[in-house]
């Protein structure tokens, strides 16, 4: 199935799902000065629970005002985004919403992550990355993994991050995040790449999506039939 797609200013045709980098992406929590409460109206609405853990990194963010991690904001997502992502109709949009939440933008692109919610609250929901070429991801198991993810401080393009130390700049509040994680969870930093490997990928960032695919991809996949067939989409390779 082909689609027309603006990109540059140019039309060209793309097998769908159509890519996001023409998104409007002025919806971060800082760039509109929301509170909590706001934030989470727009992101998970009003039957499904919000976690300490999403309440305290909100707070985090909004302290930092600024990068602490590539690429990575806190973002509200207008409710047509799967309707340009998937052409999905309104009623298809309405029944994917119940279970799929985007709440951050991932990188420079476009691309986004959302919870899949699997009951009334998102304490253990996987976090899919919904990648700005159509490429479709299960990263982590819970936001906890996901948060460590984001130390590694490379953009989860399409949901896997690599970085070159000839050109990594750390991000300006990378640092007070790791500080902020260990005291507030407990949480350690993702093993970062070596100096002899120059480019690479975070093995434990490797282990932790292995991890969440092993638990939700076939889960996923399966689940997603009501909608369309997303395997071509889906993302195998993770390292």
């Amino acid at each position: 199935m082909k689609v027309l797609l603006k990109y540059f200013a140019s039309i060209i045709l793309l097998t769908f799902p159509k890519t996001l980098q023409n998104f409007n992406l002025n919806n971060s929590i800082n760039s509109q000065q929301m509170d909590f409460q706001e934030y989470k109206q727009k992101t998970l609405g009003d039957e499904i629970k919000a976690s300490q853990a999403l309440v305290k990194l909100f707070n985090f963010e909004k302290k930092a005002k600024g990068y602490y991690s590539e690429s990575f904001e806190l973002d509200t997502f207008d409710d047509d985004t799967f309707e340009y992502y998937f052409e999905f109709d309104k009623k298809q949009t309405q029944e994917y919403l119940k279970h799929i939440k985007p709440f951050a933008t991932v990188d420079g692109t476009g691309g986004f992550a959302a919870f899949w919610v699997l009951g009334e609250s998102i304490d253990n929901a996987p976090i899919i990355v919904f990648g700005s070429e159509g490429n479709i991801k299960i990263v982590a198991k819970n936001l906890f993994d996901f948060m460590r993810l984001l130390t590694f401080d490379s953009e989860l393009m399409d949901g896997v991050s690599t970085k070159s130390l000839q050109e990594y700049k750390p991000s300006t509040y990378k640092n007070e995040f790791i500080t902020f994680l260990k005291k507030e969870f407990d949480l350690e930093p993702v093993s970062d790449i070596t100096h002899e490997e120059l480019y690479g990928n975070s093995k434990e960032s490797i282990q932790i999506t292995k991890e969440a695919e092993k638990l939700y991809k076939d889960k996923f996949i399966k689940w997603h039939q009501q909608f369309f067939d997303i395997s071509e989409y889906y993302n195998l390779e993770t390292d």
